[in-house]
């Protein structure tokens, strides 16, 4: 009835088949002086406990009250199950009992300061709740405030519905069948993460502490999970984590302290987890212009997820590029190497992870040239040939010869490998006329030298031609190839004897 100024319900309700739904319209608060409130739901604009039964229970599925919220008398009063309260507790004497299963969230801003108890269930104080509250079992949470002392000894704290800042201006109690549950999602108490004042003393009682961490936490700031407002100090710890325990959730590594903040407050700082970083490249056998890929793979600690970030490559001091870590591995595809040995490096970056190095040696061998080798006895050019790049760390040297017009005279070159080889060497000679001629002034040879394994040393000899023509001195080349060396050149001298 809407119009009257209160509406009474009188005898047990639903005591032998619960209601399956009780409304009460209108904005009116109504009466309830019965023991027992059965229903399946029930939504009222506010109730009025009252009777002589010793304690009142709402054993209601889902219960909802308005914002006139529940003015109780002397009776205790006990609720099982779920649902909302908007307007305030008020009224004075014994208790209020939340038991089964469900969430019951308050949203008002209580005067009543008797004992709350939680047998069952979560309680989810939003509004203010000014008595001493007990938790045999279930669960505390809600971004509320408590005015007295919170045992939590066997039952769950966990601030919020999501990251949110609860308060208890008492003390707060945990023991070792205790949980406390944190969530950080980001750097800010409230929003990124929650947040437990305790304005008493903090008994933690090597309760079980669970923490959720989104792998963006940020890096390096201490959060605060409980906020000691007053003086004293922290009493005990988590099971299993003394002071700056260091452990990992997923990617996420935390480190705890008891002394952080003011001196007396709760931390959790997230750290970089340690890398490291290999660097390959390749193929072996690149030459000038082609491409050469670079491959850097990069390891966290073992049985966590591979690490991510970015890895920068570097030739000696030059940046070849960036590229991204994706599944531990980054790689860079260059072409600009040029021909030579190469001290090519990668760094790892992150803002998650510690930053690692590596190193790696590339060599590039030089493109192919193409050049005019004069090898005809007539002394003419022959075709165009290819000479490829030089076989890497090895060379051939030609000294210069003399010879003096005579018969039987000849310029005795000396070819050197610039070290020995472990497989023979095969290069190619040929004489090149200059100021002196082949047929004239000497026979022209072309031909090929085989080092041995070990050999560095062999000879190149062209027969002078004796003629009785007064000449001045005179001069033609030698010029020496292969298909794995670089070319070489020297100068034969030839005297006139006449």
């Amino acid at each position: 009835d809407s119009n009257s100024s209160a509406v009474e319900i009188g005898n047990a309700i639903g005591s032998t088949t619960p209601l399956a739904n009780l409304t009460v319209l209108g904005t009116q608060t109504t009466d309830l002086p019965v023991a027992l409130l059965k229903a399946t739901s029930a939504s009222f604009a506010g109730l009025n406990v009252s009777g002589g039964a010793p304690t009142v229970t709402l054993d209601v599925g889902t219960l909802t009250i308005g914002a006139g919220g529940i003015n109780k008398g002397f009776n205790n009063l006990a609720i099982t199950g779920g649902g909302s309260i908007a307007g305030p507790i008020a009224g004075s004497g014994a208790t209020v009992t939340k038991a089964g299963t469900g969430t019951l969230v308050l949203n008002g801003i209580s005067t009543w300061d008797g004992q709350t108890t939680v047998n069952a269930g979560e309680l989810r104080v939003n509004g203010t709740l000014p008595g001493d509250l007990v938790l045999t079992a279930g669960l505390l949470s809600g971004t509320g405030s408590l005015g007295g002392f919170v045992n939590a000894s066997g039952a769950g704290v966990s601030p919020g519905s999501s990251p949110g800042i609860l308060a208890i201006a008492d003390n707060l109690t945990f023991n070792d069948q205790s949980t406390f549950t944190v969530e950080m999602n980001g750097a800010t108490a409230g929003t990124g993460y929650d947040q437990v004042t305790v304005d008493g003393q903090l008994t933690l009682g090597n309760a079980a502490l669970v923490v959720t961490a989104a792998d963006s936490l940020p890096v390096g700031q201490a959060l605060t999970v409980i906020d000691k407002t007053s003086g004293l100090d922290v009493n005990g710890t988590f099971a299993g984590k003394p002071e700056g325990t260091v452990f990992d959730l997923g990617a996420v590594r935390l480190r705890i302290s008891y002394v952080g903040g003011d001196g007396n407050d709760v931390t959790l700082t997230r750290l970089r987890q340690p890398t490291s970083l290999t660097l390959t490249c390749g193929p072996a056998n690149a030459v000038e212009g082609s491409a050469v890929t670079l491959t850097a793979t990069v390891s966290g600690p073992s049985g966590l997820p591979s690490p991510t970030g970015s890895v920068t490559f570097k030739d000696g001091s030059t940046v070849l590029g960036t590229a991204a870590v994706s599944g531990g591995v980054a790689t860079l595809t260059t072409s600009s190497l040029g021909a030579g040995d190469h001290a090519l490096s990668a760094d790892f970056a992150s803002d998650f992870y510690d930053p690692s190095s590596a190193t790696a040696s590339q060599h590039i061998d030089a493109k192919p040239v193409v050049t005019q080798s004069p090898v005809t006895e007539s002394g003419n050019p022959s075709p165009v040939v290819t000479i490829p790049p030089p076989l890497r760390g090895l060379g051939i040297k030609v000294d210069g010869a003399k010879g003096k017009e005579k018969k039987g005279a000849v310029v005795t070159f000396v070819v050197k490998l610039s070290e020995a080889s472990t497989k023979a060497v095969t290069v190619t000679f040929a004489t090149k006329n200059g100021t002196a001629k082949a047929k004239k002034d000497f026979k022209a040879v072309r031909g090929t030298l085989t080092f041995k394994p070990g050999q560095t040393r062999l000879l190149v000899k062209v027969r002078i031609v004796d003629d009785k023509v007064k000449e001045t001195v005179e001069k033609f080349t030698l010029v020496m190839s292969s298909p794995t060396l670089a070319r070489a050149i020297a100068t034969g001298t030839i005297r006139d004897n006449d």
